[in-house]
Parts: C-alpha cells; structure tokens; sequence
C-alpha cells in the first residue's frame, strides 16, 4: 500500500535542499564575479583592520533581527528553522549595528540618561556641547580618525580656508587629505601617529601621550577632569574596542563627558551605526589605549587638542609621500643617507672662537653642506611636494593665487634665498636641486579630476632653490646642549634663520611654521623611533 504521507515529507525535504543548494550555487557565482573590493568588502567587517571574518549562525541572525523588530525579517525570525541542526558559515553580507557589551552603559539608556545628569550636576558636561552640535556618523568603514578629527575641527570652528559646497566653507573627509592619501585610509584607517599629523596639518595644537609603562592613569583622569569643564579644548583617544568587549581592534573617540562619582567617561564614538554613543569605566579605557597596534609596534594613547588661533592655511608647500608617515618601515635609502650626512654636518660643535671666525662664511658653508647632501638622493626621493598643480588654477580662487603669488616673492627676497641662487650658478647644482621636489599631481575635488584648464599662472616663478630655501627654513633644529657653552652649526644656523624670518612677511612665516610642524612629526618616524612610545609632546 502506497503511503502518501511518506510521499508528501520526502517530497518536501527534497525541494527544501534543492532549494538550499541552488541558492549556494547563486552566492558562489556572485562572489567570483564581484570585483575584488566589493567581496573583501563582503568577506570582513573593514572597519577592523586586525578582526578576521566574524562567522555566525542562521539562529544568530534570526535572533539579532528580532531583537531588532527588523519589519522585513521579524515574520521569518518568528517562524522555526528547517534545518536547525545546519549552521550557516557564509560571511555575513548585512549588519543592522550591534549590542553593546556589560562594560558599556548606552547614552540613551535609563542608566545613561542619569549618568549624564550627574555629570551635568558635577560640572564635567561643558566639552559635551560643542561636540553633540558637530557629531557625525563615519561615511567609510575605515574612517573613525578621520570623523573624529573633522568633528573635533568644526566643533572647535576651525576655518578650513577652503570651499566644501556652494560657498560654504567648512570640514569633510574629503578635504583632510595631506599626510595620508584618503584611499589608503579607506582600506586601513589611520594610526595615531597619522592622526597627529593631519590635525596638525589643519592648524591644530596637539600634545600626545603614548599609554606606555611612563604614562600615568592619575595624570590621565586629572586630564579628563579638567577638559571636560572646557569647551575650547577636546581629549581624543586611540584605543583598542577588544578591550571594551567589542567587536574589532583600533578605534578614534572624543571623550565628551565624565561622571566622577562611578568614574564613567562618554566615548562619542563616530560608527553610530555599530555602536551608539556609551560610558565606559575610566580604568577600562586606560587599559584599552595600554594595548599595542600592530601597524605601528608601540602603545596607543590620548591627544589634547586646541584650536591654533594665530596660524593660517598653508597655500603652497607640503611633505612628498617619500617623506610620509604613511611609510610601514623606513625611508628610502636614498633619504635616509641624506638624512644621516645633513645631521652629521649639522651636530659638529663650535668653540668660541671658531663661531666668531665663520660668522661671515657660515651660510655659504651651509648651502653648501645641503646641497652636498641632497646629491645622495634618487630621482625618486623627492622630499617635498605642492600643495595643488601650479599650472592648474581652475580651482585656485583668485585670494589663494595673490597669497601664493606673495609667498614666492618674499622667499625670493630673504637673504638665504640670494645665497642658494648664488651658489647655485657657481657649481652648477640644479641637478642635485631639482631632486628636492617632485609637482603635485592635477588638483583633485572628492578624488575626481577637475578636467583643469591652463591658466597664465606664476609657475615660471617658482624655481627649484625656492624649495631648497623653504625646506633649510622650516627644518626642526634640535637643540645639542653641548657642554662648555659651545653650540653646534645646527644651533647657529637655526638662530640666524629665526632671525631673517622675524622680519619676514607673515604669509612666509606662517608657511614655515607649518611647514616645520609637518616636518617634526614625519622625521620623528626617523630620529625617535626607538622611543616613539614615549609620552611625547609634537611642538618640544
């Protein structure tokens, strides 16, 4: 006798896996066909650049749907599995945030809510305004430093100098690219140390503490305590999210409030759509900035950020990317033999008597000495670059070609200046001068090319010995300390190059400036990097 309902269940049980292996069919052709990016992309959670592919089960997904009251998946999370026993270990295509761990308290919470009362009563909630009136939600998956740095730069209304949309001027990810190339950052974030560089290249005071075995969790809550009455100061920290008990590894927050009586920071963190705005205990994120990052080998830590109110946008030179601190290792040879002989030359002591003696010659002799060194580099370890092309001004405004156009005659005027051209044409050097820079590539607007028009610009004007001239200006001197009074030539030469530039115009000053604050923080990958853990302040 033929039994139907045998029939009916073998029937159905059939289809079902008929079914199942159809649709694993479709994903394996649709992931050897996507474009590599779009199934890395698929494969890893990119935000965490350390966290491998988070593999979960079919029950998992069910349940952070429901949890979520997901309108499109609740029916389906509600009804049973037909095959329970099956874990799905395809990697996740989809994610609708996450749940914040026992070590986080929700800003939005009922508990969040009176933590923050308590904060405000205590008095530790002034930092949090001007922070929640510029928070944002990270447009890249790898981008937390970078949101981070541009709400701490319009929360502290720094002008940026240049046009986001229509007239308005004002911060975007797209516009912080100057240590780091935006595609770089889009694939693994950013370090600490990268981090500093473009605050700094954006006109910002940063003093940075690495949380090494030097570092004081007392010095850090006193820190707290103290930024969170203010509101023209903002605490910035790299920490690790393993440590929180979250899901991935390096993370950027501003911290915008403390509770003192339960010891609780507010981590303002910018992937909202992971992870809302939470308190966390002081202690545990101490431990968390301890942990090492992998890319860079030595401990994450805090800034203390300000706004710089007397410097201005830099209009023309800035750092090659062979002289980056997007570089995994060292340098280039051919720049760190420069680096090794132009340092050499300028740590030799002077007595007295051998300073008054070649006051007269010094500066020829320091041309001279440069030139000589820069004859080591390659044709491709230029060490400064433009800002924009100087023979593409379309998108240059009609201010920034007069501040360039200033700039270039006022460095054209110093003495040092007179002196590199001079010595130029005697030893026919252009050669080994010409390697100092190499033209910025045709000015970019959110990474598209401008389709720029030739336009009579002051190119024929800049020459090579304004690079020569600008970078002998903004070196970082370090101060030799040597014994009996004596000086060294770099301490010389850096006093009578601070006294040229005091009666300088203040575009070329501030050019400078900046220049020299870029160039502390690119070669101390080069001078400190056998300390680079220590608590370190960028402007010493």
């Amino acid at each position: 006798m033929f039994r139907w309902d045998v029939f009916r269940i073998l029937k159905k049980t059939l289809r079902v896996r008929v079914l199942e292996t159809d649709v694993n069919k479709k994903f394996a052709r649709t992931m050897s066909s996507a474009p590599a990016a779009k199934v890395a992309k698929m494969e890893y959670d990119i935000q965490e650049k350390e966290t491998p592919t988070e593999l979960i089960t079919e029950d998992e997904v069910h349940k952070d749907n429901k949890e979520h009251k997901n309108p499109v998946m609740s029916q389906e999370a509600d009804k049973p599995c037909v095959h329970q026993h099956t874990q799905i270990m395809q990697p996740p295509t989809q994610f609708y945030r996450r749940e914040l761990p026992d070590t986080c308290i929700s800003f939005s919470s009922e508990e969040g809510k009176l933590v923050f009362r308590k904060a405000l009563d205590a008095g530790h909630l002034n930092s949090y305004f001007s922070l929640a009136s510029q928070f944002r939600t990270q447009e890249e998956p790898a981008y937390c430093g970078l949101s981070t740095l541009v709400m701490v730069l319009n929360a502290l209304a720094v002008d940026p100098g240049r046009v986001w949309k229509g007239p308005w001027r004002w911060y975007h990810e797209d516009m912080l690219e100057c240590c780091v190339p935006l595609q770089i950052i889009q694939e693994k974030g950013i370090t600490l140390r990268e981090f500093v560089c473009l605050a700094i290249c954006n006109y910002l005071d940063v003093v940075t503490t690495y949380v090494d075995h030097s570092a004081s969790l007392k010095d850090f809550r006193e820190i707290v305590k103290e930024l969170t009455q203010v509101d023209d100061k903002v605490l910035v920290c790299s920490y690790s999210r393993k440590t929180l008990k979250q899901t991935g590894a390096g993370h950027f927050s501003p911290i915008g409030a403390y509770e003192p009586e339960r010891d609780l920071v507010l981590l303002m963190d910018v992937a909202r759509f992971k992870y809302p705005p939470h308190w966390v205990s002081l202690p545990l994120l101490w431990e968390a900035m301890k942990t090492v990052d992998s890319e860079t080998g030595s401990s994450r830590g805090y800034c203390i950020i300000k706004r710089n109110q007397t410097t201005e946008p830099m209009v023309l030179f800035r750092t090659s990317p062979h002289l980056s601190v997007t570089l995994k290792s060292e340098f280039p040879e051919g720049i760190r033999t420069f680096l090794k002989e132009w340092e050499t030359w300028l740590n030799v002591t002077l007595s007295k008597a051998e300073e008054e003696s070649q006051k007269s010659s010094f500066m020829d002799n320091a041309v001279f000495a440069f030139i000589r060194s820069l004859s080591v580099l390659g044709e491709d370890d230029a060490l400064l670059s433009t800002q924009i092309d100087m023979s593409c001004a379309k998108a240059l405004t009609q201010t920034h070609m007069c501040c360039v156009e200033n700039l270039v005659e006022a460095l054209s005027n110093t003495n040092l200046h007179k002196r590199v051209e001079s010595i130029t044409r005697a030893t026919n050097a252009s050669q080994e001068i010409r390697k100092i820079w190499m033209p910025a590539v045709m000015y970019n607007t959110n990474g598209k090319s401008s389709g720029c028009i030739h336009r009579d610009t002051f190119s024929d004007k800049l020459h090579d010995s304004a690079f020569l001239t600008a970078l002998m200006f903004a070196w970082p001197y370090k101060e030799q300390n040597p014994v009996d009074g004596a000086v060294t030539r770099g301490d010389l030469l850096k006093k009578i190059l601070h006294q040229e530039l005091d009666s300088a115009l203040h575009v070329l000053k501030n050019e400078i400036e900046q220049l020299s604050k870029l160039l502390k923080v690119v070669l101390k990958k080069y001078y400190h990097c056998q300390d680079c853990g220590c608590k370190t302040n960028v402007f010493k």
